[in-house]
């Protein structure tokens, strides 16, 4: 069953056609009525009727000449004395929220017309541009016409779930972005980006709800075509060439990655289609994305869809030399320990040095001992990265 939204806009047009081509012509009235589809994933987005501020109206014949063009703002408008022929079909385009009236002179040139919005996020969330095409119409009296709406840009709304990350790795999401969206778009015609751009960045409290109902973006069409075979999101970017890639529209989130082995940023690409087999952002969609991180995160993995290169790595092992060091009593008695970091690549090979009894030694920042008084301790040296590791040397003093 539809789900419709009606626009309370009523076109209430007098005009005259031949019914008959004996007959002189018959004024006839006929409406024009505004629908908005339902709302469903990757679906047509739901319209608001009371967006709808202005319209410019067109009506063409079928050989594409323009017969009529009326703006009027939200309300009635009347037309009167317009010649229509009851033999021909006619074609209906709606353009609503343009701000202002769009004057052409035939379809084509309708057709040509671009949107090159200033700000897409700021115009979606007011009164955002939707466009109605109603085509091969027979016109009589009292007929009632329905034209669909369609917004001019797709919608994604994207939201990350992090419950399947193994124990011990964690992932902070630090920057959402839109990435190789059009720059303009065609009113009413398919739109394949032959140039893109990046789009909206969001970081911060911007992103505070990526975890819970997701974060926004808004984009205008982009139909790059089909990606054939492509299972997931990996086979797909494996799957593009070079050039494809660069014009295929994408959400990138750089996140902070935790883990025994790493420390550092990790960036994953997702790209967008109606399916995992292309990467056709339409217009009037709403595309419902649900990262799910599990196991490790992918830290092992560096590809077109996922880049690791920044991950450092993290230290798994201290070992202090000697092991054991015997001293004679007495106090002032000094030695400086030496220690190995493993892996030898580990970034940040800094360590605390502590001593389980000071009354036996002290030990300073550069892991020189002294000794104190008699007995016996643990010199400990703690890896700054990952304060679960560190490494020790047995101290006897006696």
């Amino acid at each position: 069953m539809k789900n419709l939204a009606t626009v309370l806009l009523l076109l209430v047009v007098g005009c005259t056609i031949h019914q008959d081509p004996s007959l002189d012509g018959e004024e006839i009235d006929f409406n024009v009525e505004l629908l908005g589809g339902s709302s469903v994933t990757k679906g047509a987005e739901g319209i608001d009727a009371s967006l709808v501020e202005d319209v410019n109206l067109y009506i063409f014949n079928a050989a594409g000449e323009q017969l009529l063009h009326n703006y009027f703002f939200q309300g009635n408008v009347q037309i009167e004395d317009f010649l229509f022929f009851s033999n021909d079909r006619y074609s209906v385009y709606l353009l609503v929220n343009w701000g202002e009236e769009l004057k052409v002179g035939s379809l084509d040139e309708l057709k040509e017309v671009r949107f090159v919005p200033d700000n897409l996020e700021t115009f979606a969330d007011s009164a955002p541009l939707m466009t109605g095409v109603l085509e091969d119409v027979h016109l009589y009296d009292g007929a009632h016409i329905e034209v669909g709406l369609s917004k001019v840009y797709a919608g994604v709304n994207l939201k990350c779930n992090m419950s399947g990350l193994n124990y011990g790795v964690t992932v902070n999401v630090v920057r959402a972005s839109l990435k190789n969206v059009p720059e303009e778009s065609f009113l009413f015609e398919e739109n394949v980006a032959g140039s893109v751009v990046d789009g909206k960045v969001l970081e911060g409290d911007l992103l505070g709800s990526i975890k819970g109902d997701g974060v926004h973006f808004y984009m205008l069409e982009n139909l790059q075509g089909s990606v054939p075979g492509a299972l997931d999101n990996k086979d797909k970017a494996l799957k593009l060439t070079q050039q494809r890639r660069q014009l295929c529209s994408y959400v990138e989130l750089e996140c902070d990655l935790v883990s025994a082995s790493h420390r550092g940023r990790m960036v994953y690409r997702f790209y967008l289609g109606s399916g995992h087999d292309n990467c056709n952002v339409a217009r009037n969609t709403w595309q419902e994305i649900e990262v799910r991180f599990k196991g490790n995160a992918s830290e092992d993995e560096n590809s077109v869809s996922v880049d690791n290169s920044a991950l450092k790595d993290r230290v798994k092992q201290v070992l202090v030399s000697p092991a054991l060091i015997i001293f004679a009593p007495g106090a002032g008695n000094t030695y400086n320990l030496s220690v190995e970091i493993k892996p030898p690549t580990a970034f940040d090979k800094r360590v605390k040095w502590t001593t389980s009894n000071r009354n036996v030694v002290k030990v300073d920042n550069n892991g020189v001992i002294t000794t104190v008084g008699s007995g016996q301790c643990k010199v400990y040296a703690i890896s700054l990265d990952n304060q679960s590791v560190s490494g020790y040397v047995d101290i006897r003093v006696m």
